[in-house]
């Protein structure tokens, strides 16, 4: 069966008493199909909006294409580093049906992703475009393979998710049956791919925006307890040479010109003090904006 539509007239002979009618039937298979993928494409946007997190996004995510497209079993891979290697993200969709029969795929398949290439559909990352795998019976590129067909999974495919111009995650759908490359899928699965990687940016300067807070927090404290010490320091000689500037005034008005010598000196001694303290404060202030040499320890 398919869905149509039809539109219908009535036919009339020449009394114009009513004989007949014309109906007219249209196929509109690949219209509610488009609007059902419209529809999935609205649903996957609402989702990339609202995930607090790349663990919410792709979970919510993974449900929704596969309930779609009606594929079972589907995960996803984070890349990390330069090497472009495979993190599991913990990140699955197993259909109800299948959840009894793949309760150990997770744990096996993760102790599997090691290097990288160990993803289903390994040249996704390298080509940095959606891949599919018709037969994974005698298919190369699978190192998961065995365990994949072990669980009684043929095909799959996958496609990427980047942050800016970086691989950020892939993510791959299994079947238990081998299934033909579909072109209309993998055009859908690539404009879904522009929806999260844009969520994944979106996460990425929220992060990033987090973390310049929190430095500029720590600074803010750091300023605090240096302006709070500095002011403790620097009090004690300034109440020290105002002492002895009352000294050397009682002296100037009783004349006594040898303890005004004396408590020159020690007023020079005061100000030397705090020259010396000034110096360290501003050598403590910059300790955490200069690089040094490496030493020999």
């Amino acid at each position: 069966s398919f869905p149509v539509e039809y539109t219908s007239s009535a036919v009339r002979d020449e009394g114009g008493n009513l004989s007949g009618a014309v109906i007219v039937f249209r196929d509109i298979t690949e219209r509610t199909m488009r609007e059902a993928q419209e529809k999935l494409v609205r649903e996957v946007a609402i989702i990339s909006n609202e995930a607090a997190g790349p663990d919410e996004l792709f979970d919510t995510a993974l449900a929704a294409i596969a309930a779609f497209i009606g594929w079972p079993i589907a995960d996803v891979l984070y890349i990390s580093g330069e090497d472009e290697s495979l993190v599991p993200s913990g990140c699955w969709y197993i259909s109800d049906e299948m959840t009894q029969k793949m309760q150990d795929l997770p744990a096996r398949s993760d102790t599997l992703i090691n290097e990288k290439g160990a993803a289903a559909i390994s040249r996704t990352v390298e080509k940095r475009k959606a891949i599919w795998i018709s037969e994974f019976q005698g298919n190369a590129e699978l190192t998961r393979g065995k365990l994949l067909l072990e669980h009684g999974l043929n095909s799959g495919f996958g496609f990427p998710v980047f942050d800016k111009d970086r691989v950020w995650a892939v993510v791959e759908f299994f079947n238990t049956v081998s299934v033909p490359q579909d072109d209309n899928i993998l055009f859908l699965m690539e404009t879904l791919s522009v929806q999260l990687s844009r969520a994944l940016e979106r996460m990425s300067a929220e992060l990033e925006l987090t973390q310049a807070n929190r430095v500029l927090e720590q600074t803010n404290a750091e300023l605090d307890t240096f302006a709070y010490v500095a002011s403790h320091d620097l009090r004690a000689p300034l109440r020290g040479m105002d002492t002895v500037a009352k000294w050397i005034e009682d002296d100037l008005d009783e004349g006594k010109k040898e303890d005004i010598r004396t408590n020159l000196a020690l007023l020079r001694g005061r100000v030397a003090r705090m020259e010396k303290l000034l110096a360290d404060i501003l050598s403590y202030a910059r300790a955490g904006k200069r690089e040094s040499e490496p030493e020999m320890v």
